[in-house]
């Protein structure tokens, strides 16, 4: 699956950013956050300044909307993982206006999708507690028969990252001057003196 990553470095040149943040992703491969990766990729030159790379001091406003977008595609990703272990119930309020597939949803889908994900979310809620009444670990052949649904894991071993606040596929957001996927660093810094040197680079991660 492809994913759109924004990456920020500290450099001098645009071709320095480049380099900075193909340099702080290599220890992510082979399979860890990244199978395959590529400047730009499915998302060339989407940044507000129409290129895959931008310096904070070319546009302050734009460069910061687009952190914003990144780190909130994440909060939204740990709110999904978040909801599916506590059995949140979702309304069509709740829903995007926009479909996984991209297609635009009216009332009516919203409505659709809020209860499916609402069905998922108690299935994998209920899962969880049945996980956590046991007194060993489910054996994964028997998982089901146990009562705990063979995704179960899959969703905490993710929630359990986010929650710990290491890099993964579905973070959206890698700072690699900070070491970690979070944005208040990069806050600091482009409120600091060395405000010319903050870039984003946009790329295409696979897993």
């Amino acid at each position: 699956m492809h994913a759109r990553h924004l990456i920020a470095v500290e450099a001098d040149t645009e071709e320095e950013a480049i380099a900075a943040a193909e340099e702080g992703l290599e220890g992510y491969g082979h399979g860890d956050v990244w199978d395959w990766k590529e400047v730009g990729g499915r998302w060339e030159n989407t940044l507000p300044n129409g290129k895959n790379v931008m310096c904070y001091t070319e546009d302050k406003q734009a460069f910061l909307y687009a952190v914003g977008r990144s780190l909130l595609t994440r909060r939204d990703e740990w709110l999904r993982l978040r909801n599916l272990l506590i059995g949140e119930r979702l309304t069509a309020s709740d829903m995007e206006d926009i479909g996984f597939f991209g297609e635009p949803l009216d009332t009516e889908d919203k409505a659709e999708w809020a209860e499916r994900m609402t069905e998922e979310n108690n299935k994998i809620a209920a899962s969880f507690r049945r996980a956590i009444a046991l007194d060993h670990p489910p054996c994964w052949q028997d998982a089901e028969a146990e009562g705990v649904d063979s995704m179960l894991g899959h969703y905490l071993y993710k929630f359990g990252k986010h929650t710990a606040g290491y890099y993964a596929h579905d973070s959206y957001f890698f700072d690699v001057a900070w070491g970690g996927p979070e944005g208040r660093d990069l806050y600091k810094r482009c409120g600091g003196s060395d405000q010319g040197r903050q870039w984003i680079v946009v790329m295409d991660l696979h897993n």
